[in-house]
């Protein structure tokens, strides 16, 4: 009983102990604010404005900021980078200890958030703490090996990026891409841009609620400046995605299609395992798209509200997408295919096709060329296709 009660009174001592510590801290930091930010603005190369600071203990020795911004590189446009109803950041002890700053977690309460990609493929967030950087490297020159090349030193190392109910903005000046993203939801883990990291990431995307969830590992992110080339492995899930309103703000996403391709409405993913690079991916999954619009051209028009659900087991890679096994559902047919499809200015197949014996009726309306001949009773499909798509 003894042991419980020395034991009991040593906590509450080190409690009151902590308590007055943090109130100590904190009136220093009240004291020395403008300092403080001044110090971090030297560091990061941008302007700072914080409502309150004050320190923390919650996940470790750190400082917690309210109504948070931090200015943009002017060279990228005139708003504020980052703006957040909180930002808190907390460190790692050891490395304290040799007077080294190591970033531990790194949590934003309800961010607005703009990343910029210029036409020369330089992302805004590659600027901040770059003139600190370029001065400790040309001192550390003479005394360090330099990286092989394509490589970059590990200049960045965060366990945990926490963001939550926050808004993005991608616009990529390149290829003139206006993206947004509201109510997001976003963990990394062991983000260093020289490693693998993990990402968990919830998001609206050009809807209500959120319809938008990605698990996996990305990177490195050492790509020299092609986030093409960047190493994907994860699991996709899309629910209720407006395809019309995405293409107005991704005109790439447009262009890689056919010209004569269009695609419209609403269309779900559904279990959609990647693994790759946007250049070279391997792909497993299902999209159901029946309250979605797919026309070719005059050559086919589906509809919304016809039926239509496509799984496949593929490889994007050089334009071609090859499918190893894939089956489609569309208005009454069932069929099962495999082969490659070339995307592009000059589309062409070579498929082999097998499928379920399927009624006719209202076939006409989505290939317009067979209306004429008033097609009754059913069919079945057993075909290999081959050759180019549309006008030669």
């Amino acid at each position: 009983m003894r042991k419980w009660i020395i034991g009991g009174a040593i906590l509450i001592a080190t409690s009151i102990v902590a308590f007055v510590a943090m109130l100590n801290i904190n009136a220093l930091i009240a004291r020395n604010k403008d300092y403080l930010i001044s110090r971090a603005e030297q560091a990061l190369g941008r302007k700072i404005k914080v409502g309150a600071v004050e320190a923390t203990l919650l996940g470790g020795i750190g400082v917690r900021l309210t109504d948070f911004a931090m200015s943009e590189d002017p060279a990228y446009a005139p708003e504020d980078f980052v703006r957040a109803r909180g930002l808190q950041v907390n460190l790692k002890f050891w490395p304290l200890l040799r007077k080294e700053v190591e970033v531990k977690r790194l949590i934003l309460h309800q961010p607005v958030i703009r990343v910029i990609r210029n036409k020369a493929g330089n992302f805004n967030f590659s600027t901040i703490g770059k003139e600190v950087k370029e001065k400790k490297g040309e001192a550390a020159q003479e005394k360090r090996q330099r990286p092989p090349k394509g490589e970059s030193s590990p200049a960045f190392l965060v366990s945990l990026v926490d963001i939550s109910r926050g808004d993005l903005r991608y616009i990529d000046r390149g290829d003139g891409t206006d993206l947004q993203l509201r109510q997001v939801d976003l963990k990394l883990e062991d983000l260093d841009f020289n490693r693998p990291f993990s990402v968990k990431l919830a998001a609206a995307v050009y809807t209500d609620k959120q319809n938008l969830n990605l698990s996996g590992k990305i990177g490195p992110l050492r790509s020299g400046g092609d986030w093409t080339q960047i190493p994907l492995d994860g699991e996709l899930d899309v629910d209720a995605l407006d395809l019309t309103r995405l293409k107005a703000a991704a005109p790439k996403l447009r262009n890689a299609l056919s010209r004569d391709l269009d695609l419209s409405g609403t269309f779900r993913a559904k279990n959609v395992r990647f693994k790759g690079t946007f250049k070279d991916l391997a792909l497993n999954g299902e999209i159901e798209g029946t309250q979605g619009a797919l026309r070719y051209g005059k050559t086919f028009h589906k509809a919304a509200g016809v039926p239509l659900t496509l799984s496949a087991e593929a490889r994007y890679a050089g334009n071609k997408v090859a499918i190893r096994k894939g089956s489609l559902k569309l208005h009454t047919l069932e069929l099962a295919s495999a082969g490659e499809i070339q995307l592009g200015e000059n589309p062409a197949l070579n498929l082999s096709i097998e499928s379920n014996s399927a009624s006719l009726d209202g076939w006409e309306k989505i290939v317009p060329a067979i209306a004429r001949y008033q097609l009754r009773g059913t069919m079945q499909l057993r075909a290999t296709v081959r050759g180019a798509v549309g006008k030669r």
